[in-house]
């Protein structure tokens, strides 16, 4: 027993004899191991900083996964090449940075309520059936690397979202108003027919300017003039309905012109256009009938030879031609209504047919009338139009991508993240435990 505690006694001095001989190796083995613990946990660290921003699209299309004009929303159309394009000559990184570059390190994340995804695994575990739902909030991640450190990714993030909403200014929000093309209108140089062609193309712009504002946000409703995309559509709607309709009737009726000849010019005019328009209806028709003959005849012998399910994409594309066939058909029915008219009121004009020239006076005092109340509705709804819409677009510009949030920058926590902090730990341990076991092997030995 002696002898192994003065054994053991000589062996733990020698130890510490030896690690004090080679201190300088230990603490320079001790430097190197921590220097590259830290340099590899610095590169990691700088590597896995993310800029976060949260972001959201209002407009009501969004819900149905469209974009206002009804094209399929992609999300990582926000971070298309050209407005990456725009975003890098903002931040004047020209030749310093590629759309590659930044787009690789970019992830947009949909952000879908934790109820909405439980509602639709009950559908398809229950009922059989999925329930889409698009969302309108999304989280934007500019990863960083070696090109992009953490300010720069916060610059990028929030770049994005504004060269977003200048695209989608520039794409969607169409803030012209509409054109008062009658505002020096003067009766005395038009005749009562080519009046009342300028109010209808007038209601038209008035109606197609609102209906398309109306497929952005079918419920806006303006503070200022009370009033929806589908209000004014529908009042403008009624001028066109009752007064100009009226107007039509009676110069139609009386035969009214402040210059007949040119009235049969313009008649004659009219007619040719739409003989022409006829013609080329006709022209496709006979095409789609040759057509659906030959294919007839193939869809006979196809379903003799073939199953109900091999010949559907063929029914499909049949089915096709017969209703654009119906359409030209109709078409061609509707023009040809229309020269009938022309034609007879041509032949009235040329053969003088009138009523009294009491009951023409009386016609020509309604028409001058209506057509003085009508310039005045217009006005007012072109007015009326371009409040609303004016207020819409002021709306819509400030809320259409709203930022939720600046962007911030985190830390991510991920696999290979924790994969090198084992090594490093690891690494520094096996280091430690060499010197250790050489020191003392050396010890041992010369005991």
């Amino acid at each position: 027993m002696e002898q192994n505690e003065s054994y053991d006694e000589i062996s733990l001095k020698e130890l510490i004899l030896m690690l004090i001989k080679h201190k300088r190796l230990i603490i320079i083995f001790t430097v190197i191991a921590a220097m590259l613990a830290g340099i590899i946990s610095l590169s990691l660290n700088n590597n896995s900083k993310e800029a976060k921003l949260l972001f959201s699209i209002n407009h009501s299309k969004i819900t149905e996964g469209l974009n206002p004009d009804g094209s399929k929303f992609d999300k990582y159309d926000i971070a298309s090449p050209f407005i990456l394009n725009d975003l890098i000559k903002s931040l004047k990184m020209e030749g310093i940075l590629s759309t590659n570059d930044i787009r690789k390190n970019i992830e947009i994340i949909p952000l879908i309520p934790k109820s909405i995804s439980q509602e639709g695994e009950f559908a398809i575990k229950k009922e059989g059936k999925s329930n889409i739902y698009y969302p309108n909030q999304f989280l934007l991640i500019v990863k960083t690397d070696y090109n992009i450190d953490s300010d720069l990714a916060m610059k990028i993030a929030n770049g994005i979202i504004d060269s977003y909403i200048n695209y989608f200014t520039k794409e969607y929000v169409n803030s012209s108003p509409v054109i008062n093309k009658i505002i020096t209108f003067d009766f005395d140089e038009y005749d009562y027919s080519d009046t009342s062609m300028i109010f209808h193309n007038e209601l038209d712009t008035i109606i197609d300017y609102n209906r398309n504002l109306m497929n952005i946000d079918s419920g806006y409703r303006s503070k200022n003039t009370g009033l929806s995309f589908n209000d004014i559509i529908q009042s403008v709607g009624i001028i066109d309905e009752i007064e100009l309709n009226r107007i039509d009737s009676l110069i139609s009726s009386y035969k009214l012109t402040k210059d007949s000849k040119k009235l049969i010019v313009y008649y004659e005019y009219l007619i040719e256009q739409f003989k022409l328009e006829k013609n080329k209806g006709d022209s496709s028709a006979g095409i789609l009938k040759d057509m659906l003959e030959k294919i007839d005849s193939s869809r006979n012998g196809l379903i003799q030879s073939l199953s109900e399910n091999a010949s559907e994409e063929d029914d499909s594309y049949f089915s096709s031609l017969i209703l654009k066939s119906s359409s030209y058909a109709l078409d061609a029915s509707t023009i040809q209504d229309d020269i009938d008219y022309y034609e007879k009121e041509l032949q009235d004009i040329k053969d003088g047919v009138t009523l009294s020239n009491i009951d023409k006076n009386e016609a020509i005092k309604e028409v001058e009338g209506i057509i003085k109340d009508t310039f005045t509705y217009l006005q007012k709804w072109i007015i009326i139009t371009n409040k609303t819409s004016s207020e819409f677009y002021e709306k819509l510009m400030t809320r259409a991508i709203t930022p939720l949030s600046p962007a911030e920058i985190y830390t991510s926590i991920n696999i290979k993240l924790k994969y090198y902090d084992w090594l490093n730990i690891r690494f520094n341990g096996w280091c430690v435990l060499c010197n250790f076991q050489r020191i003392l092997g050396k010890s041992l030995g010369g005991e």
